[in-house]
C-alpha cells in the first residue's frame, strides 16, 4: 500500500497491519529521528498559551501546560466527585467546584422536574405567587381525572406519556386557580382551564401569561383545550 512520509514527504510501500498499528509513517530510520527531534507547537491545555515541544514529550502527555500554575488550576477546576441523583440516586461525575456549591444534584431534566413537583410545593416552589389554599374545591379529583383522559394521559406540550415519565402529569391550571378562588371553583376546574403537562413544562408555562401559554401549546401542534 502506498503511504508519504510524513518527514520528507517521499512516497513508499508498507503493509496495511503496519500502517494501522504504528500511527506514523516513515520511509526509513532517519526520517523517523528527525521527526521525533524536530518541535512542534502546541498550547496550553489551561490558558492557551502556545507553547514549542518535542514529539516525545507531545506524546507523553495529551494535556500540556506552560506553567505549574496552569497545571495547578486546571486540577482544582477539572477535579471530579462522585455524587448522586437527588430524584432517583444514579452516580454521577460532577467538577469538584459544582458538587461543593450545587445544593441538589440530577442526571437530568426530567428528574430535576420530578423532583421539583414533589419537593417544592406551597411556598418553596420558585414560581409561588402565594395567597390560596392548595384546595381545588370538591370537584377537583373528578375533573383531573377527566383532563388526563382527554388529553390521552401525554404532555400537551412535548407528548410524553405517563407511561413513559413513571409517574401522574401535572393537571395545570392555564387561569391559575387564585385568580377564581374556592368560592368559583366550577369555573376554575372546567376543562377548558385545565391541561395536562410535564413536570418541565409546567414549570415553564407557569412563567407565562394564559394568552402565551395557548399560543405555545397551538404553536407546538398539540392542539387546543376543549371546554367542558
Amino acid at each position: 500500500m502506498k503511504v508519504t512520509c510524513d518527514y520528507c514527504g517521499k512516497e513508499f510501500d508498507k503493509q496495511p497491519a503496519e500502517i494501522k498499528r504504528t500511527g506514523r509513517n516513515f520511509c526509513n530510520h532517519a526520517c523517523r529521528g528527525q521527526f521525533e527531534r524536530a518541535r512542534h507547537a502546541v498550547r496550553c491545555t489551561q490558558c492557551g498559551k502556545k507553547l514549542i515541544r518535542r514529539l516525545y514529550e507531545i506524546k507523553r502527555t495529551k494535556t500540556p501546560f506552560c506553567s505549574l500554575a496552569c497545571l495547578g488550576q486546571f486540577r482544582k477546576e477539572n477535579r471530579r466527585e462522585k455524587v448522586r441523583c437527588d430524584q432517583c440516586g444514579k452516580e454521577l461525575e460532577r467538577r469538584f467546584s459544582e458538587s461543593k456549591t450545587a445544593e441538589h444534584h440530577f442526571c437530568n431534566k426530567k428528574c430535576y422536574g420530578a423532583w421539583i413537583a414533589t419537593h417544592r410545593v406551597g411556598e418553596d416552589h420558585p414560581n409561588w405567587q402565594g395567597g390560596y389554599e392548595p384546595y381545588y374545591g370538591p370537584n377537583w379529583s373528578e375533573q383531573r381525572d377527566r383532563a388526563r383522559r382527554r388529553d390521552r394521559f401525554m404532555c400537551r406540550a412535548c407528548g410524553i406519556s405517563e407511561k413513559q415519565l413513571g409517574r401522574e402529569l401535572d393537571i395545570h391550571h392555564i387561569i391559575p386557580f387564585r385568580q377564581f378562588g374556592t368560592e368559583d371553583y366550577e369555573t376554575a376546574n372546567s376543562l377548558a382551564n385545565l391541561i395536562c403537562l410535564c413536570p418541565s413544562h409546567h414549570s415553564q408555562l407557569e412563567r407565562l401569561e394564559p394568552e402565551e401559554q395557548i399560543r405555545q401549546i397551538t404553536h407546538r401542534g398539540t392542539g387546543r383545550t376543549r371546554s367542558q
